[in-house]
């Protein structure tokens, strides 16, 4: 069974690792409100909602949260070739690994809701070729959005993250 793990930045300015537990008070005088904490080793401790992030994956002895920044290298298309043929085109993409940084996020990709790494960066290229490798004289502007989910089986580099900067690792 899978262990669900949280971290969360106590008003002290440590960080706490352990179970998330969410309090709702309701008051007469000031109405509903929320308490964060997180229980480690018997104890809980009060943390800052907007630094609670829960453990998504372990890998190598590396710890990979929600919220975390990290950066990868994606094999992704970034043009088109053509190679003539006597009657028509036959086209080929052509890739390049492309070194992507995002934080890691719940979201939809592929109609899904999941863990992604989520980016502004893309690829952009021209294609004069569409629809079964026709050619066209304008060029068109063909833009990928480098968004994907957070994969098991590539390899991550944690470049920014709270608890790394807390610790003064990197930046």
């Amino acid at each position: 069974m899978r262990e669900y793990k949280f971290r969360g930045l106590k008003k002290d300015g440590e960080w706490v690792y352990g179970y998330l537990v969410v309090n709702t008070y309701t008051t007469a005088l000031h109405g509903t409100h929320k308490s964060y904490s997180i229980h480690s080793e018997g104890t809980a401790y009060v943390v800052d909602p907007e630094t609670v992030g829960q453990m998504i994956a372990e890998r190598d002895g590396v710890e990979y949260f929600e919220g975390d920044t990290v950066k990868y290298i994606s094999k992704e298309q970034t043009g088109t070739r053509v190679k003539y043929k006597r009657r028509g085109y036959d086209t080929y993409a052509e890739y390049s690994d492309i070194e992507v940084t995002g934080v890691i996020a719940r979201g939809e990709h592929d109609g899904m809701l999941t863990w992604i790494v989520k980016t502004d960066q893309c690829t952009k290229y021209e294609s004069y070729f569409w629809g079964e490798g026709r050619r066209s004289d304008q060029p068109r502007i063909i833009t990928n959005n480098l968004t994907k989910p957070f994969s098991a089986k590539r390899k991550y580099e944690i470049v920014g993250s709270p608890h790394l900067l807390e610790q003064g690792e990197k930046e």
